[in-house]
């Protein structure tokens, strides 16, 4: 299976000089973003390949909680690859419960000797 997804985003907002009273100014933002992705079924379980450009025309833009206009970064590429085995999960879930049980009950009595010996010295 795959898909794609293209986006174009264009806003204009004005500040009051809420943060620094006296510094009112319109911005204008202008951005775009290209993606694409592709999944896999192997032995049932998926891979999958997503990639993609956001800020595709590398404009310098700020967003309204951007304090100071620092600027967002500029054109960025990614690459993303991720595999996830369904088939083996319904293994994996519950031998990984115990062990997180097992844990906890040792955090939990460790926590409690150093809480009594600390009681043990300020007494």
């Amino acid at each position: 299976m795959y898909g794609g997804e293209a986006s174009y985003s264009s806003k204009s907002f004005y500040t009051n000089g809420v943060f620094f009273p006296g510094m009112q100014q319109q911005y204008h933002q202008t951005t775009g973003r290209i993606a694409a992705n592709y999944q896999l079924s192997i032995f049932n379980s998926q891979l999958a390949l997503r990639f993609g450009i956001e800020n595709l025309f590398d404009k310098r833009y700020t967003t309204y909680a951007d304090w100071c206009d620092i600027p967002q970064k500029g054109r960025n590429i990614y690459m993303n690859l991720s595999f996830e085995p369904v088939a083996i999960l319904g293994i994996i879930l519950p031998i990984y419960t115990i062990i997180d049980m097992v844990e906890t009950a040792e955090n939990v009595w460790s926590d409690s000797c150093v809480s009594a010996m600390v009681d043990r010295d300020l007494h």
